[in-house]
């Protein structure tokens, strides 16, 4: 595809390089190394050439920016600043003035606007195509093997009694006792006596696959039944007593859980098909 040329000196150009390099790395232009400029300088030639070909095309006239848009717009990005003295200076420091910004923001919109027109006569995928998808792709529908679980954790602390090695094992091994007999009391438990932030929630941990736990944890963990309380586990952070609240088996996803996403997924495919063949038709029309 041959890309229009672009004025490296163009308001566009230097707030090209201001959001790119912000996008990437997160930073101000100005700050980044050698590299990482001529990183976005390249980005932002590819991104502001792209922008003069779709602005240039008879389908920028058919879209039309609101005043409110563009406010919306400008708040926001205002917003992301400690202060607007900070995103005044960060202008300045692009060379950009706040009305010179305002009509380069409504650029940026106008091409995203193009973009949606354009795109627009995309047929919604259909359930038929959704499910076609699912069946020839299982592979990536696959999902392991799950545990909801729920935890107290007690640390060790040689600097309090009540909190050395030997305590906290008496402790925990008293609580992990009651616990066998009145699983349900697991949550008032670890809300009364957990030192993890997940005591406000009852200890809940959330439906975890292998490897997200420490080693320790995730071997008492997945060879536990449903509604199993454990023994105490030691792990770098101190004693746990886990609690494993369902199991899930490993399997594939049901369809019906999928099927919003795949949709969603197949539509965003054909609609970079349908705009990288306009692109190309545009190029081929200079």
């Amino acid at each position: 595809m041959t890309l229009v040329e672009v004025d490296v000196e163009s308001p566009a150009f230097r707030y090209a390089l201001l959001q790119v390099a912000a996008g990437q790395f997160g930073q101000a232009y100005g700050t980044l190394t050698e590299d990482k400029r001529k990183t976005v300088e390249n980005i932002a030639l590819k991104q502001c050439a792209l922008q003069s070909q779709v602005l240039g095309s008879p389908e920028s006239a058919q879209v039309v920016v609101l005043s409110e848009q563009i406010d919306q717009e400008v708040d926001g990005i205002i917003a992301r600043y400690p202060s607007s003295e900070a995103f005044i200076h960060e202008l300045e420091s692009n060379d950009l003035d706040p009305a010179g910004f305002q009509q380069l923001v409504e650029r940026n919109l106008r091409v995203d606007a193009v973009m949606d027109y354009v795109a627009s006569d995309i047929e919604p995928c259909s359930d038929l195509s959704a499910r076609l998808y699912y069946y020839m792709n299982t592979d990536k529908f696959r999902q392991p093997e799950l545990r909801e679980a729920s935890h107290i954790l007690i640390t060790v602390n040689p600097e309090f009694p009540e909190n050395s090695r030997d305590a906290v094992i008496e402790r925990a091994g008293a609580i992990a006792e009651r616990l066998q007999n009145k699983p349900m009391r697991f949550a008032e438990q670890a809300l009364k006596h957990s030192e993890c932030p997940t005591a406000m929630n009852g200890g809940t941990l959330g439906t975890l696959k292998r490897g997200v736990l420490f080693p320790e944890l995730d071997e008492v963990l997945f060879a536990m039944k449903a509604g199993e309380v454990s023994h105490i586990v030691e792990t770098p952070l101190g004693f746990h007593i886990l609690k494993c609240e369902s199991v899930h088996k490993a399997g594939f996803i049901p369809i019906a859980k999928v099927l919003p996403k795949i949709k969603e997924k197949l539509e965003e495919r054909d609609r970079k098909n349908r705009l990288r063949s306009w692109l190309k038709a545009l190029a081929r029309n200079r």
